[in-house]
């Protein structure tokens, strides 16, 4: 499991999806193929999870498990050869979806994936915001709490679209934060959901 392979699709709707298992990375872009010296909409870079012990784990080693028109799906394995998590991605006209899962076996109460965030780039949107309207460089709880200021809010809203070209909706009904190019990893787009499973679109 430790070779290197490599995953693409295209589709009728343009979705161009590569994926590499060593290093991890996976890109998706519409309308173009890559690979291509243009960047793509977006880079996922990291999947991982919290286990029982509080401790962020993440596959040992990845392997492609399925591959069909406008569709893949990545098996994350930890060290000693079980599966951990699954990575299903599905092109369908406009839309791109993925989706994430653990096994019980993992035993996550977080699921985290994070995307390349560019220098330039800013992220509008997550529902009623009292801090500002770029959320670049914030932690975004999406808690409907009973507080109007600063990061709290009545009406978070999992979406949110990106200067550099992509909207985003975290497909969950669980506590999720958001880390937008945070000072102390202003490259990173985290999303951390508290559950097992968890659906970008």
């Amino acid at each position: 499991m430790s070779t290197t392979q490599m995953a693409g699709f295209s589709n009728v709707g343009g979705w161009t999806f590569s994926a590499t298992t060593e290093p991890f990375a996976c890109e998706v872009a519409q309308g173009q193929a890559l690979p291509s010296p243009a960047l793509p909409l977006c880079r996922l870079t990291d999947v991982r999870w919290r286990d029982r012990n509080h401790r962020w784990q993440r596959p040992a080693a990845w392997q492609m498990a399925d591959k069909g028109p406008g569709r893949c799906t990545l098996c994350g394995y930890e060290a000693d050869g079980a599966l951990a998590v699954t990575l299903r991605c599905f092109a369908d006209g406009p839309d791109f979806r993925l989706e994430i899962e653990a096994t019980a076996e993992a035993g996550a109460t977080w699921l985290a994936a994070d995307l390349d965030a560019r220098p330039d780039e800013h992220f509008l949107g997550l529902g009623e915001r009292f801090n500002r309207v770029d959320q670049r460089g914030q932690v975004v709880d999406l808690l409907v709490v009973n507080g109007a200021s600063g990061g709290l809010t009545y009406k978070p809203v999992p979406f949110y679209i990106s200067s550099a070209g992509y909207g985003l909706l975290i497909d969950t009904g669980v506590r999720t934060l958001l880390r937008l190019a945070t000072p102390d990893e202003p490259a990173v787009v985290s999303i951390r959901c508290n559950a097992s499973s968890r659906h970008c679109g």
